[in-house]
């Protein structure tokens, strides 16, 4: 996942994780769950959790931390409490924090497959936030099951927003609200309001469809308000030990990029030195902007564009 610098941190924050899980392997019990870290001496913390947690229950939580101390919060799940979800907590400070949050270890949708993974990503501050965002389907690796679908979630900051897709009203939340949907085709996501958007990619093997490339994982995306004109981004690879080889090899046979853009610039945005072809671009629904999904090698990548 991506980590901020310090600079932009903040000190109120909305939860976006998700649902906790209970049922794989009959009785497995993995919590969402977020992460509170101080970046100064007597940072005041308080918490307003939408589920029960081990700690507090349904209470408010006020801790004091130093620099450097974490505070770990899991949502319940036990005693005939199932499906908790953190999802809208809200995280205020009197300094500023950084907040990492999604869950110990669960299938996407909770229930459905049986591949697992642990998933995370930095919360921004609400300040961040903006009110239009794009909603792009992630690659399919092969063979997946056809249970399930991938996700996302839009949360709300406040009272009474109105969330729009493609142009057509779909709720309305109040704050720490949100709204979950399939991910399985662009779409665009504007509201009244700031909203944050994440979106969630299915665990791809289920009891009946066995071992498949890839577990599940999920990811903040950016709002249109954030968008910029250059990047510098890494596709990281991990290692494991193959015990039949005697040696480690590479975990990531595949690795994309996705990039959303307004059709004016689909024909000069630059990836690593090389124009990306407009054939590649496809239009997201009700709107000026496309999308693409592009193959790329491990390792550091640049993008430059004309304009944000």
């Amino acid at each position: 996942f991506m980590v901020f610098p310090t600079d932009i941190l903040g000190n109120d924050y909305l939860i976006m994780a998700y649902t906790s899980d209970i049922a794989v392997d009959g009785n497995s019990k993995t919590p969402s769950q977020f992460a509170v870290v101080a970046t100064e001496d007597s940072t005041l913390v308080h918490i307003e959790p939408t589920s029960p947690t081990y700690a507090n229950g349904y209470g408010s939580q006020d801790i004091t931390l130093n620099k450097g101390e974490v505070y770990l919060v899991q949502a319940k799940v036990s005693g005939g409490i199932s499906y908790s979800d953190l999802t809208g907590t809200s995280v205020q400070s009197s300094k500023p924090i950084a907040v990492f949050a999604g869950h110990q270890r669960v299938t996407v949708p909770v229930n459905v497959g049986t591949s697992r993974d642990f998933l995370i990503s930095q919360m921004p501050p609400v300040r961040t936030w903006g009110k239009n965002s794009f909603i792009t389907p992630f690659v399919t690796p092969p063979n997946v099951t056809p249970l399930g679908t991938d996700l996302f979630r839009v949360l709300a900051a406040y009272d009474s927003t109105v969330i729009s897709i493609n142009g057509q009203i779909v709720e309305t939340l109040n704050k720490g609200e949100f709204y979950e949907g399939p991910a399985t085709a662009a779409a665009y996501v504007s509201a009244n309001s700031p909203i944050l958007l994440a979106q969630f990619k299915k665990s791809s093997s289920s009891e009946f469809y066995g071992e498949r490339l890839s577990d599940p994982f999920f990811v903040v995306i950016p709002p249109k308000e954030q968008f910029m004109a250059s990047y510098l981004v890494m596709n990281t690879q991990a290692y494991e030990y193959d015990e039949n080889l005697n040696s480690y090899k590479k975990v990531y046979s595949e690795h994309y990029i996705t990039i959303v853009a307004p059709e004016s610039i689909t024909n000069s945005v630059i990836l690593d030195g090389v124009a990306i072809q407009r054939s590649l671009f496809q239009r997201i629904s009700n709107s000026d902007y496309y999308f693409a999904n592009i193959p790329v090698t491990e390792g550091q990548h640049s993008l430059n564009s004309t304009t944000e």
